[in-house]
C-alpha cells in the first residue's frame, strides 16, 4: 500500500478484504491526482460523450451535413423550375464575375440573396461541394427523371397496356423513337403517359423492335403485356412502323393495332378538301397582326385548310379592297392582271359557295377532330363520335334548301358554245354540292369501314348508356347517370363490384387500352423542339430523354418531394458527402 495521502492500489492490485475497516477506502480516494480520482474522471467523461473531442468533430461533422441538404435541397428546387419552364441550364461564362453565368446559377445566386439559411450554407461548402458542376445538374435531373417514371411504372403496376410510338428528327438531324404508354389503372381510370426517348441510328423494322424492347427492359416492362400498338400512320416512316407492328404481332399475337384515328381523319379530309379547294396557297402573312393573317394551306394538314377558309371569310372584304388596290396601282401589267383575274374569281358566286360549304362540312369534322386528340378519349366512345360526324353530314346533304335556279349555268374562262348547257341549280348542287359532300362521307367510310372495326363495335356492347352485364348493376343508382365505359370502368373500382366481375372487368380495360390517337406521342417532338433549340443542340439522349420526362411529364414531377430525389441522387454513385 502506497501512503494514505497518496492513495492506494489494493483495489487495482492487491485486492480488498478488509471490510472491517471502511476507513481505508478514504485512504485508496487519496488526493487529486491518485488513481482513484483519476478512474472516476475518466468515468463522468464516458458518461457524458458530448464533451468528447469526437464528439466535437461528429457535432461538426452533423452541421456539414445540414448545410450539404439545403445547399442540395435549394440546387433541386432550381433545378425543377428550369425544367417545368423547359429552360437551359449554361451561359457562356459561368464565371463568378460573368454577367452571363446562365439561368441555373443566376437563379441560385438569387435565391441564396433572398434566403440567409441557403446563404450561409452556400458560403460554408467547400469547394468541392458547391454542387454547380454540369454532372451535378445532370445527374439532379436524371434523379428527378428516375423518381417521375418510378411513379408512372408504379401506377401501372401489373396491367396490360398499350404502346404509343413516333419518329422525328431532332434539332441535330438524330432520329429519335418517343414512347408513350397506355393503359388503365387501378382507380380505373385511363392514362398515358411519356415513357422515354431512344436515339436510333438504323430506322428499319428490326432496329425499332429492338429500341423498344430495350426501353421497356429498363422499366421491367416486357412486350408481352402489350395490347395496343399505335402509329400515326403519316410518317415518312410509315413503312417502317408497318414493320414494326408486323413483327410485335408475330411475338404477341394479342397487341391489337389501331390505325390513329385522328390520322385516319386527317386522311380523309385532306383527299377531299384539296380536290373542292383548287384556288391553290394563299400566302401566310407577318407582322404583329398575324394571329388574323390568312394562314398557308398545307397539303397534309387539313387543319391549315379550315383555318385559311375562317379567316379569308373574316377578312373577305380587306382582301377585297388590298387586291383592288393592286389592281389599279400594281407594280407591273402581269400583277394588276392578276390581280384583277383573282378578284372576278372571289367576287364570283360560285367561288362563295364552295367557300361557305367547305367552312361547313370542315366544321363538323374539325369538332371531330378534337374530340379524337383527348389524351383519356375511349375508342368505343370515339367510334360513336365518328358516326355522329356523319350523320351531321348526311343532314347537310338532305337538308340543304337550293333556290330555284333555271337559267343555264355559264363557266367562267370557257367556251360557251363547247360548254354543256345544264342550270344553275344542277350544277351548284349535282355537281358541286353533291360531289364534295358525297366524296367526304365515301373517304370517312373508307377510313372508318365496318369491318376494321368489328371488335370495337362488339365492344360498345358494354356501354352502360345501352345495356349493362347484370341485373344487380342495372338496380345500382351509382350506375344510372354513367356516359361511357371509361365512367363504368371507374364506377366499377369505386362500388368494389370489379372484384366481383373481374372478367367483365378485364374486358373493359383491354377496350380502354387500345389507343384512339396517337395526339400524346406526336406531342413529345413539340416538346424536343423547345429544349434541343438550336441555341443548345449538343445535349446528349440521355439528358434529353431526363430532360423531357420531366417537362413533359411536369404534373407527375410535381409531386415528387425533393428528398426522394435527394435519396436518388445520393444512391446514383458515392459522393463526398454522405447521409
Amino acid at each position: 500500500m502506497k501512503p494514505e495521502t497518496e492513495g492506494g492500489d489494493a483495489f487495482v492490485t492487491n485486492g480488498f478484504s478488509n471490510w472491517k475497516k471502511k476507513e481505508r477506502l478514504q485512504i485508496h480516494v487519496g488526493i487529486h491526482d491518485s488513481a482513484h480520482n483519476q478512474a472516476w474522471r475518466k468515468c463522468e467523461a464516458l458518461m457524458r460523450p458530448k464533451q468528447h473531442i469526437t464528439a466535437a468533430i461528429e457535432k461538426q461533422s452533423e452541421q456539414a451535413k445540414k448545410n450539404y441538404q439545403i445547399h442540395l435541397t435549394a440546387t433541386i428546387d432550381c433545378i425543377r423550375f428550369l425544367l417545368r419552364q423547359g429552360l437551359a441550364f449554361r451561359g457562356n461564362d459561368e464565371t463568378d464575375d460573368s454577367v452571363n453565368q446562365g439561368n441555373f446559377l443566376e437563379l441560385l445566386n438569387f435565391l441564396a440573396q433572398h434566403n440567409e439559411e441557403i446563404d450561409r450554407a452556400f458560403k460554408n461548402a467547400r469547394g468541392n461541394l458547391k454542387l454547380i458542376a454540369p454532372s451535378i445538374q445532370k445527374d439532379i435531373v436524371r434523379a428527378a427523371a428516375r423518381e417521375t417514371t418510378k411513379v408512372i411504372v408504379d401506377d401501372l403496376g401489373d396491367e396490360l397496356f398499350a404502346v404509343l410510338v413516333d419518329e422525328a428528327r431532332d434539332i441535330s438531324i438524330k432520329e429519335q423513337m418517343s414512347v408513350c404508354l397506355r393503359y388503365v389503372n387501378k382507380e380505373g381510370q385511363v392514362r398515358e403517359h411519356f415513357l422515354g426517348l431512344v436515339h436510333v441510328s438504323n430506322t428499319n423494322a428490326l432496329s425499332l423492335k429492338l429500341a423498344l424492347e430495350s426501353l421497356l427492359e429498363t422499366y421491367n416492362l416486357s412486350l408481352s403485356r402489350v395490347r395496343g400498338q399505335g402509329y400515326d400512320g403519316a410518317s415518312n416512316m410509315q413503312g417502317e412502323f408497318n414493320g414494326l407492328k408486323t413483327l410485335i404481332l408475330k411475338e404477341n399475337s394479342y397487341a391489337f393495332y389501331v390505325h390513329c384515328f385522328a390520322h385516319q381523319l386527317q386522311l380523309a379530309l385532306v383527299t377531299v378538301t384539296i380536290e373542292a379547294l383548287k384556288s391553290g396557297e394563299i400566302s401566310s402573312g407577318r407582322g404583329l397582326n398575324q394571329e388574323t393573317a390568312l394562314k398557308r394551306a398545307g397539303d397534309t394538314r387539313w387543319g391549315s385548310h379550315y383555318g385559311t377558309i375562317l379567316r379569308l371569310i373574316s377578312l373577305f372584304p380587306s382582301v377585297v379592297n388590298v387586291l383592288e388596290y393592286f389592281e389599279e396601282d400594281g407594280n407591273n401589267l402581269e400583277q394588276r392582271a392578276e390581280a384583277c383575274h383573282l378578284l372576278n374569281i372571289i367576287q364570283s358566286f360560285e367561288f362563295i359557295f364552295n367557300l361557305h360549304l367547305m367552312k361547313n362540312i370542315l366544321g363538323v369534322t374539325n369538332e371531330l377532330s378534337q374530340a379524337l386528340q383527348r389524351n383519356d378519349q375511349d375508342i368505343v366512345n370515339a367510334m360513336a363520335l365518328v358516326k355522329v360526324s356523319k350523320q351531321r353530314l348526311q343532314n347537310i346533304r338532305d337538308d340543304i334548301i337550293v333556290p330555284i335556279m333555271d337559267d343555264i349555268f355559264v363557266s367562267q374562262g370557257r367556251s360557251r358554245r363547247k360548254a354543256q348547257k345544264i342550270s344553275n341549280l344542277y350544277h351548284f348542287q349535282v355537281e358541286i354540292f353533291y360531289q364534295v359532300v358525297d366524296r367526304q362521307l365515301q373517304e370517312l367510310n373508307n377510313r372508318f369501314t365496318e369491318v376494321n372495326t368489328e371488335l370495337l363495335l362488339c365492344i360498345a356492347c358494354l356501354n352502360p348508356r345501352h345495356s349493362f352485364f347484370a341485373l344487380d348493376v342495372r338496380s345500382d343508382d351509382h350506375f344510372s347517370d354513367l356516359n361511357g365505359i371509361g365512367a363504368l370502368s371507374q364506377k366499377l373500382v369505386e362500388t368494389r363490384k370489379n372484384i366481383v366481375y373481374p372478367l367483365v372487368f378485364l374486358l373493359l380495360k383491354l377496350a380502354l387500352v387500345l389507343p384512339v390517337a396517337t395526339a400524346s406521342v406526336e406531342r413529345t417532338f413539340s416538346a424536343m423542339n423547345i429544349i434541343k433549340s438550336r441555341l443548345r443542340n449538343c445535349m446528349g439522349d440521355e439528358f434529353l430523354n431526363d430532360y423531357l420526362v420531366t417537362y413533359i411529364e411536369r404534373e407527375t414531377f410535381d409531386c415528387i418531394d425533393n428528398e426522394k430525389i435527394i435519396q436518388s441522387f445520393q444512391n446514383m454513385k458515392p459522393r463526398r458527402m454522405e447521409f
